[in-house]
C-alpha cells in the first residue's frame, strides 16, 4: 500500500510507474501534482483508491485504471480538469471485460 499523501504537491512530476503488486493507495495520492497521464492498468491487484485521489491535478489528460478497483474514496479527481466519476470507475468494476480508459476532452 502507498501511504497517505504519497507524492502530494509534486508539481514537477509528469509521469509515474507503480509496481504491479500495489493493492491500495492512501488518501491525497498525487494531490496537486503536475502529472499529465497515469496508466495503472498493469496494477492488477489494486483494489482501493483513497480519499482525494488525484485531486487538484489540472494537467491530467489521460487516466487508465485496472478493473480490480472496488473502492474509490470521496474527493476522487476533485478540483481536477479531468472528469471521471467515482460511479464510472465502480461501474466498470462490475463489468470487468470493459477497459477503463478515458482521455480528456
Amino acid at each position: 500500500s502507498l501511504r497517505h499523501s504519497f507524492l502530494h504537491d509534486t508539481t514537477e512530476l509528469r509521469s509515474l510507474q507503480l509496481p504491479s503488486s500495489v493493492e491500495a493507495v492512501g488518501s491525497h495520492f498525487l494531490n496537486g501534482s503536475g502529472i499529465t497521464a497515469l496508466d495503472l492498468s498493469h496494477v492488477t491487484g489494486l483494489k482501493s483508491l483513497g480519499d482525494s485521489f488525484l485531486s487538484c491535478t489540472d494537467g491530467l489528460r489521460s487516466l487508465e485504471l485496472p478493473s480490480s478497483v472496488e473502492k474509490v474514496g470521496p474527493g476522487f479527481l476533485l478540483g481536477s480538469s479531468f472528469k471521471l466519476s467515482r460511479e464510472e470507475v465502480l461501474a466498470s468494476h462490475r463489468e470487468p471485460a470493459r477497459k477503463r480508459r478515458k482521455e480528456a476532452q
